[in-house]
């Protein structure tokens, strides 16, 4: 089996095996590189088994990275799946630097640094999906499948939730945090990256003056979902609409006084996946877990307590129905600029 470790700092991943014969060779020179299979799928599926092993960088939570590995596995019992999880604030440094020092690197990418991995899909640095699931109508159909290259693996749906010893009357829309009863009471996140800002102008689509109205709640502004739950089990705030199900839910098994719910509509981030060409050892492995990943066991594992492109169980509701980064606007760093200048003059930080 595999294992899973949290990254703070870039560190090199131990090289793997160098497959001999015709394919398209990893690029950026230095370590060993492995070479992607030709001839069909079967091919690509035997040369897998053969490379054994398969490196992840991932962004998702351990109890989705936990499924992963484990359903993976049993699907391709001869393939050993490592787990490395790197936060959104560390993959580019850790990918930039294997790249220029030609370390060995990731075979597969789970994160959401939505901007380099479309500049490394334009610039021809990330492998084309091969895999009958990945490449399957339903994903390009719902732009799931960006460029041939980059899935969109899940979309980590942010819902309501409150301290149940605090809030007996709960919110039942996103606009009911306006109302006066839950004065002095909300968590909020900040505004510091991509994602959040793309977050806050989700609520102004609710309300033009959602912020103005919020303000007046006198909210308490916490720097991620992991404090704001935090304070939430604790009594800290009695509500907030930024939670993350997979997070909280753990903790309301334990008996937390916690509950929440899927706000109609709800925004998520979307969490993509991609194949890196520079100094991939394993990238066989590498496309047949990213065709696993677009399967309907892997969009289980994933979409489990978030959003699927596919219609598989356990998600928080339908893809179509879920509000997501817009790529075609929101990438553009004068438009985040922008938004947080207003926030942060709105909130007075």
């Amino acid at each position: 089996m595999g294992s899973l470790r949290v990254v703070a700092v870039p560190i090199a991943v131990a090289a793997g095996l160098l497959l001999a014969g015709c394919g398209e060779p990893v690029t950026g020179g230095g370590g060993s590189a492995g070479t992607l299979a030709t001839g069909g799928w079967d091919s690509v599926v035997k040369a897998a088994d053969q490379e054994g092993t398969a490196t992840v960088y991932s962004i998702l939570v351990p109890a989705v990275n936990d499924r992963i590995e484990k359903g993976f596995e049993a699907k391709y019992p001869d393939i050993d799946l490592q787990i490395v999880r790197v936060l959104g604030t560390e993959i580019d440094a850790k990918l930039n630097a294997e790249r220029d020092t030609k370390a060995p690197t990731a075979d597969l990418v789970i994160n959401a640094n939505y901007d380099s991995m479309l500049k490394w899909a334009k610039a021809g640095d990330l492998f084309d999906a091969q895999g009958p699931n990945a490449t399957d109508e339903q994903w390009k159909s719902a732009n799931g499948l960006i460029d041939g290259k980059i899935q969109m693996t899940a979309v980590t749906g942010i819902v309501m939730a409150w301290n149940t010893d605090i809030v007996k009357d709960p919110p039942k829309t996103l606009t009911d945090f306006l109302d006066p009863r839950f004065k002095g009471q909300i968590g909020v996140p900040d505004n510091n990256n991509l994602p959040l800002a793309s977050f806050w102008s989700f609520l102004k689509d609710q309300e033009p003056d959602y912020w103005d109205k919020l303000v007046a709640q006198q909210p308490k502004v916490y720097p991620s979902a992991v404090p704001l739950q935090e304070a939430l089990v604790s009594g800290e705030i009695g509500v907030t609409f930024y939670s993350v199900p997979a997070i909280l839910k753990p903790v309301m098994a334990q008996g937390a006084p916690v509950d929440m719910a899927v706000p109609t509509p709800m925004w998520g981030p979307q969490t993509l996946s991609y194949m890196p060409k520079w100094n991939s050892a394993h990238p066989n492995a590498a496309q047949v877990l990213f065709d696993w990943l677009g399967s309907a066991d892997g969009q289980t594992a994933v979409g489990t307590d978030n959003v699927s492109v596919l219609d598989v169980p356990g998600t928080l509701q339908s893809f179509k129905d879920t509000k997501v980064v817009d790529f075609d606007t929101q990438l553009d760093p004068s438009w985040v600029d922008a938004e947080q200048a207003d926030w942060r003059k709105v909130f007075g930080r």
